[in-house]
């Protein structure tokens, strides 16, 4: 299952030595999102709040399961990185500010990628499910 698009935490401890990043507050989770995120936002992996959540994950189901599994995570004042501005993945961050009725200020970091802040607290309002990251068509509101 898209193994293509995976990258080994190595990968990415050395990403982090190359650009002179300290590890010491970073938290690497292995997995793909829709396997991952859903552990995070259930307190089984251990992460209780997010201060930059980078989000580089090309597909739209892929970006929707980090955004309703993790938003509750990042702190006010965070911040969240799309690396995949102009690929389906700005999509779901579209959406998901629509469905939850904010608007975010994107900042380019280049043509394909962009930051925004997390000004207010606010809930998730729809339970997103496997139904609904595989068939588009089903939400289901609580």
């Amino acid at each position: 299952m898209y193994h293509e698009l995976s990258v080994s935490i190595e990968n990415v401890k050395n990403n982090f030595k190359y650009s002179n990043t300290s590890l010491e507050n970073v938290q690497m989770i292995k997995g793909f999102h829709s396997e991952t995120f859903p552990k995070v936002r259930s307190g089984e992996i251990g992460l209780k709040k997010i201060a930059i959540l980078r989000c580089d994950s090309d597909m739209w189901s892929s970006t929707m399961d980090i955004l309703y599994h993790s938003w509750d995570l990042i702190e006010v004042g965070g911040y969240i990185i799309n690396d995949d501005g102009s690929l389906p993945a700005d999509k779901a961050f579209r959406e998901f500010s629509k469905t939850h009725g904010f608007e975010f200020q994107k900042t380019n970091i280049d043509k394909n990628s962009y930051y925004f802040q997390k000004t207010k607290a606010m809930d998730v309002k729809v339970k997103y499910d496997t139904y609904y990251r595989n068939q588009n068509t089903h939400l289901n509101f609580f």
